[in-house]
């Protein structure tokens, strides 16, 4: 937790004390409000600073690469100081203006007896705090979905492409391959709270799928072929002797396959 969320929690336990020795309704209901105010706020900035981890990664992962400049174009901020000493001195230094901020309202609320809801002190924290969230998110996300679009263009491959994939029996492994860790990648990309771990996770993930990519059988795979083995692959049909094709024949002798099939009487 940052220092800045301890002082809201320490704040928080300060509220619950005050609640539980306060017959005052409406200082109760203040408060009650500021409590969840602050809390909100607070949870969302923990949750963007460890997305900014995230956003770090990827910097330092694509710093000396061409998609550099796709992932953090028109943000100079971030293009030239992220994950840098600066960068952490700038962040640092606005996190310890809103800490200042709040600790005047802590001391204006103890001073006139809870009653600053509207006072300036406690609006300068929480809209300072807004700010500082409204800022990172806008950026982290930015930054977030330009890489993700460099990933997807890297695997992206056609439905019918990988469909040939599937039924060839040199890239079957392959295939099988890329569908579990296709599969694995698609359900990391769902996950909401985003952290250095998790880019960490999908950029290894969208490496391998690369690989596997570039692995792939990229010649043309006959038509005759491809219905052979579909229905060869298929468990519910048996593959009669119409699908053994001249071409066909041909194919899977040249690929050394022929051993692997024996004919059987239909009964």
């Amino acid at each position: 937790m940052s220092k800045l969320g301890e002082e809201v929690s320490e704040f928080k336990r300060k509220l619950i004390r005050i609640n539980d020795n306060e017959r005052n309704e409406d200082i109760i209901e203040k408060t009650g409000i500021i409590a969840r105010e602050l809390s909100k706020i607070t949870e969302s900035l923990e949750d963007q600073v460890q997305f900014l981890n995230a956003i770090k990664f990827i910097n330092k992962r694509y710093e000396n690469s061409r998609s550099y400049n796709e992932i953090f174009q028109n943000n100079q901020e971030y293009h030239a100081y992220l994950g840098t000493l600066e960068f952490r001195k700038k962040f640092s230094l606005r996190l310890e203006t809103i800490i200042s901020k709040f600790n005047i309202f802590n001391n204006d609320w103890e001073r006139l007896e809870y009653k600053v809801q509207q006072q300036e002190s406690y609006t300068d924290t929480r809209d300072s705090l807004k700010s500082i969230v409204e800022t990172l998110k806008q950026n982290n996300t930015s930054h977030w979905e330009n890489w993700l679009k460099i990933l997807d263009a890297d695997i992206k491959i056609e439905d019918e492409f990988l469909e040939k994939q599937r039924h060839n029996p040199s890239q079957k492994a392959n295939y099988d391959d890329f569908h579990e860790k296709q599969s694995r990648y698609k359900t990391k990309l769902k996950e909401r709270d985003k952290s250095s771990q998790l880019a960490q996770d999908i950029q290894r993930l969208a490496t391998e799928l690369a690989d596997i990519k570039a692995n792939f059988d990229l010649s043309d795979f006959p038509k005759d072929v491809e219905k052979f083995f579909k229905s060869v692959d298929n468990r519910f049909e048996t593959a009669t002797l119409e699908y053994l094709t001249p071409e066909v024949l041909e194919w899977i002798t040249e690929h050394n396959y022929l051993k692997n099939f024996k004919v059987e009487r239909k009964h």
